[in-house]
């Protein structure tokens, strides 16, 4: 195979001298090159997955073409000349280094470097859906990430725990906090885990800890339902933030926080 016009619905992109090989398991991995322009098309609509897939590093530098890697069931190319893009997924984006003798630096043949994908983190629709709500992410692992609001409004997401569940965390510090509330306090709490048991309502020193986790099973929509529970927890977060503010801080007693919070 030579050049190959893959199909989106945000456009055409050529893949010029194609490479195919087949796994055991009809799995195509195709290494070819591409045009800067159509590179810029390709992470302008994600196509492949080129935007939302992990990368290390973030980054592509350089210009000019660039040769990628994508994986596909092999049935996929079976289409004649213009197979559609959604089966496949990038693996590695390259740009040729220009060194004028590899040789001599200790490479052999052609130099090439950029970025890896893999598959997206767990949290990236979490993320996406925070970041509209004013969310920036402070810190991220392999298995965790963290994001906080401008209010300080604090959120975890655990991908994958002990107990082979994901877990969502949000923090908020009780401004004002006097701890000899703390009974009061954890009695409202209470209460209100009895009434709204999608989470689990805790004090956690000055802070209110919200958090409910789910099971990680396959074929689950494990991005999805993260999304789902992180934004729920932070509108639970909000809305029991206030009133325990006050309540911890001696403002209000425990009816007019229950009654400000179940009303």
């Amino acid at each position: 195979m030579t050049d190959v016009r893959f199909i989106h619905p945000g456009g055409e992109v050529n893949l010029r001298s194609l490479d195919v090989s087949i796994d055991a398991d009809g799995t195509a991995t195709v290494r070819a090159l591409v045009d800067e322009a159509d590179w810029a098309v390709i992470e302008h609509h994600d196509i492949f997955g080129a935007r939302s897939r992990r990368r290390v590093p973030d980054d592509l530098t350089g210009v000019g073409e660039v040769r990628i890697t994508i994986e596909g069931p092999e049935e996929a190319l079976d289409t004649g000349w213009q197979p559609h893009t959604e089966p496949f997924v990038i693996i590695d984006a390259m740009r040729r280094l220009d060194i004028v003798n590899p040789q001599a630096s200790g490479l052999e043949g052609e130099a090439w470097q950029g970025i890896f994908f893999t598959a997206a983190a767990a949290w990236s629709r979490v993320v996406d859906s925070l970041r509209r709500e004013g969310f920036t992410v402070v810190d991220e692992s392999d298995d965790t990430v963290q994001l906080r609001r401008e209010d300080g409004l604090r959120l975890e997401v655990i991908a994958l725990d002990e107990s082979l569940a994901a877990t969502v965390e949000v923090r908020a510090t009780l401004v004002g906090f006097d701890p000899s509330q703390s009974a009061d306090v954890l009695e409202t709490l209470n209460a209100v885990n009895v009434a709204m048991p999608v989470s689990t309502n805790a004090l956690d020193g000055d802070e209110l800890l919200t958090k409910s986790g789910i099971p990680v099973l396959e074929g689950v929509d494990l991005p999805g339902l993260l999304e789902a529970l992180a934004v729920g927890l932070v509108q639970v977060a909000d809305l029991l933030l206030p009133p325990l503010t006050h309540l911890g801080a001696g403002r209000i007693g425990t009816a007019d926080a229950l009654a400000t919070i179940l009303d």
